[in-house]
């Protein structure tokens, strides 16, 4: 039995799943535009082929390593849009344990966060985020930093995986400060025995565990008169199986200058080993009083410029803006530069050679967030969608990628023509 026809087959059978799991996505809505919903490619498409045939290696045999990395604000921060992603790979791939990929305590530092994995602590953290920068420092991937100022301050991770899934590790790395004022720490790991190094390039502590775990502790110790403080700048859990890992980095109010302003952005994601990069920032931008799109589109190249320095053949595929009203003076008025944001977004991706999916026009282009909102899947400021909102997008991106991943497996070659 050839390979196209038993991947017909496949898909066949898949569509059954489809339909018994995508909940949200059974119910149509006339104002969302379903035929607009894929992965388009504007321009040289050679990375994103890569990543397909690396990909369908992994549906195909069950073999290899894929790690993809989902950037934006508050949209991704609360983990609710890129969890149903990552419950969809994993579901599709039969992925019953796997990897959770980066995390950072947002409970501990009294923000919001994934619902996936648990933070307790014996005192809180203060956290500070790129947003607040005006200036490059070392700040590192998550956009995040987590200071602890008490010796014996602690915290303990417990992953809770989805409905599908449980997340374990047996590769432990946490990002932090170094020097004479940092505090000294311990990990705790129960019923594993490790093995420790540490990476100074991208400034991490790796944990290597003989068993597979799902939760560890981490306590600083203050062990010389000069420590005052320990600077946590996210984790990192890899499990070191075949499989896909769905990485989310979120900060609340970033936009793409508040990454740019992370010196340490590229080298710890470098360490992810990325082969996607997703890229869902641009609500914030547009946001701003000096937005336009030349200055949105050089923080981007900035920003890919950094990255191909460490990542040079990694896939990108942009996602342009929800929809979303400004309010000023109390009165809401339609956002006109999320349109801005797309089409700087196709501009990029024929750039670059990124894909293209058009988040903004399915889910009806200019105002249509008021009819998210009306039919219980938005929030009433008109910005942010609720959890049946985002789960739902969720399943938008997954049906889009599927549909491009069948493309390119009944003409893998068609992936390499512009549309």
């Amino acid at each position: 039995m050839n390979r196209l026809l038993l991947t017909t087959l496949f898909f066949l059978l898949f569509s059954k799943i489809i339909g018994q799991h995508f909940i949200h996505y059974q119910e149509k809505h006339s104002f969302i535009q379903y035929d607009l919903n894929k992965i388009t490619l504007p321009g040289d498409s050679l990375d994103f082929f890569m990543f397909m045939k690396k990909f369908d290696r992994l549906v195909a045999t069950g073999q290899g390593n894929l790690n993809i990395v989902h950037f934006g604000g508050s949209h991704v921060q609360a983990d609710m849009w890129t969890g149903q992603i990552r419950q969809n790979f994993n579901q599709f791939l039969n992925q019953k344990e796997t990897s959770r990929g980066m995390i950072f305590p947002y409970k501990a530092v009294k923000t919001n966060g994934s619902l996936q994995f648990d933070i307790d602590y014996n005192k809180a953290w203060e956290g500070f985020r790129n947003v607040k920068l005006h200036y490059p420092e070392n700040m590192g991937l998550m956009g995040w930093k987590a200071t602890a100022r008490d010796s014996g301050q602690n915290m303990q991770v417990t992953f809770k995986g989805d409905s599908y899934s449980s997340f374990y590790f047996d590769e432990l790395r946490i990002f932090h400060d170094t020097g004479d004022q940092m505090f000294a720490f311990t990990i705790q790991i129960d019923s594993s025995v490790y093995t420790a190094s540490y990476d100074s390039l991208c400034k991490c502590s790796q944990f290597f565990l003989n068993t597979p775990s799902n939760s560890f502790s981490l306590t600083v110790h203050k062990t010389d008169s000069l420590q005052n403080q320990f600077v946590l700048h996210g984790i990192q859990t890899n499990l070191n199986s075949s499989g896909l890992t769905y990485h989310s980095v979120g900060v609340n109010g970033a936009s793409v200058s508040s990454y740019l302003n992370c010196l340490d952005f590229e080298h710890q994601l470098a360490k992810l080993k990325p082969d996607l990069l997703v890229f869902a920032i641009g609500i914030n931008d547009a946001f701003s009083s000096d937005f336009s799109r030349q200055w949105f589109e050089n923080n981007y190249n900035e920003l890919i410029k950094r990255i191909k320095t460490t990542c040079p053949d990694v896939a990108i595929l942009f996602m342009t803006n929800t929809d979303s009203y400004k309010t000023v003076r109390r009165r809401k008025y339609k956002n006109y530069t999320g349109n801005e944001v797309r089409v700087a977004m196709n501009n990029l991706a024929k750039k670059h050679g990124a894909a293209v999916w058009d988040l903004y026009s399915v889910m009806g282009g200019l105002g249509s967030i008021s009819l998210w909102s009306r039919n219980g899947m938005a929030q009433r400021d008109h910005i942010h969608l609720n959890n049946a909102g985002y789960k739902y997008l969720g399943d938008l991106f997954f049906d889009a990628f599927l549909t491009k991943y069948e493309s390119f497996v009944q003409n893998p070659l068609s992936d390499l023509t512009y549309e």
